[in-house]
């Protein structure tokens, strides 16, 4: 799902915090930007932009506990803008990110053959994340070579591509399969194979889409996904089937998470609803679709130098942690995009907005910020007057989460809308 991970990677070292003056505590922290933007610069609270120069580079600033950190890139011909800014709490600043590229795989190929894979059932091969498809008729499959040592995961399906029934697994942990020696063979039929273990899921609400993925050795595998059954008054219970890791076969730190995505998707593509729920051993479960996200208001705050517009949409208790916006507008002149990553923490107790007075927590308020200054900016590229569209998505997920981090339990809540306004 959406993670809520930054679409940029940078990294902060924080240094002891020191004071200036009177005004806000403030942090030495080295700023990693891995990405060649044209430009980054930061503002402290509400105060004034900073140009720090341009991206794929270090640098060392001073924050405050509110800090707001954007990067862009412009163009000429056709003018157009691209940005992307993230608002932040000094606490939410990670530690610093090593921008090379992490370590090359061996290279080459490894493969093997698969046994006990009757037409029409059809399997999958997975090893360190990398997944090979055994279609029906096939038993061979074959991928680039992953470093080792990794899990190895194989499964066999019933017929049909459009919905996930597994019916035998192979799990094999701490395996170093190296190009130039064929795979053991994987054999469905063998002792080594074993059958998923069935659980009933249970929810109120709309028709929706449930899967299950086992998270084994750092890397989820996708277990089952069906369309729950559909009722016509929204109220009965729905019920879904998912498959699930028996017990006696999962190791310490092995987990299910279980998702179910509101259908509503289908016939309202504005909506977009996910539940996820984290487990260790598989069991029933009675759910609960997260409710849908409240369409964002835009309304214009300046025209010149170029169109700033305010956002404001409820703060809906269910998707306490962070939010994203993308305003987008093209055309045959020109191309606009920003996107704005805004944490709860970023504007302390009093809720999400950025008016410099005290909010109420229940309402976003969040203007595009003026950029007049920065290296290279055309306002014929910014946005203007007429039609844009827009994305927000929000999540209960808490700044930062990874998938890693979940434990037994944890449930998560995901919710998107998309529209344009005038």
């Amino acid at each position: 799902m959406y993670p809520l991970r930054h679409l940029l990677w940078f990294g902060l070292a924080l240094i002891p915090a020191c004071r200036d003056g009177t005004g806000p505590r403030l942090r030495d922290v080295t700023l990693n930007v891995c990405i060649a933007w044209q430009w980054v610069a930061y503002r402290n609270d509400d105060g004034p932009w900073t140009h720090l120069g341009p991206g794929d580079a270090t640098y060392s600033i001073r924050v405050a506990p509110r800090v707001t950190i954007a990067y862009g890139r412009f163009q000429d011909s056709p003018p157009g803008a691209t940005m992307h800014i993230d608002y932040l709490h000094a606490d939410q600043l990670e530690p610093p990110t090593d921008c090379s590229p992490g370590p090359p795989g061996p290279g080459g190929q490894i493969g093997g053959t698969v046994g006990g894979l009757p037409a029409p059932q059809w399997g999958v091969v997975v090893y360190n994340g990398i997944g090979a498809l055994v279609a029906a008729g096939s038993n061979s499959w074959q991928m680039e070579a992953q470093p080792v040592p990794a899990t190895l995961f194989a499964a066999r399906f019933d017929s049909g591509y459009s919905e996930l029934h597994l019916n035998r697994v192979i799990v094999r942990r701490d395996r170093s399969y190296l190009p130039g020696s064929p795979v053991p063979l994987l054999d469905f039929d063998s002792d080594e194979a074993f059958a998923p273990q069935l659980n009933t899921v249970s929810f109120m609400g709309p028709r929706a889409s449930v899967s299950a993925s086992a998270y084994l050795a750092g890397r989820f595998h996708g277990l089952s996904g069906d369309d729950a059954t559909p009722a016509s008054d929204g109220v009965v219970p729905r019920t879904a089937i998912i498959q699930t890791i028996p017990a006696g076969r999962l190791a310490v730190d092995d987990l299910h998470v279980m998702s179910i995505s509101s259908a509503e998707v289908v016939t309202t593509p504005d909506d977009f609803r996910t539940t996820q729920h984290y487990f260790r051993s598989g069991t029933d479960h009675a759910m609960t679709i997260a409710p849908a996200l409240v369409a964002p208001t835009f309304s214009t705050v300046a025209t010149a130098p170029y169109r700033r517009v305010r956002l404001q949409m409820p703060l809906q208790p269910e998707y306490a942690g962070p939010l994203r916006i993308e305003i987008a507008q093209c055309c045959s002149t020109h191309a606009f995009r920003a996107t704005m990553h805004v944490t709860r923490e970023h504007f302390g107790p009093t809720g999400g907005s950025d008016t410099g007075s005290p909010q109420p927590s229940s309402e976003w308020s969040l203007m595009l910020p003026d950029f007049t200054g920065m290296p290279g900016l055309n306002p014929a590229g910014m946005l203007r007057e007429g039609e844009f569209s827009w994305y927000v998505s929000a999540t209960s997920e808490p700044f930062g989460f990874r998938q890693s981090d979940a434990r037994d339990g944890d449930i998560m809540r995901y919710a998107s809308r998309r529209g344009s306004t005038p």
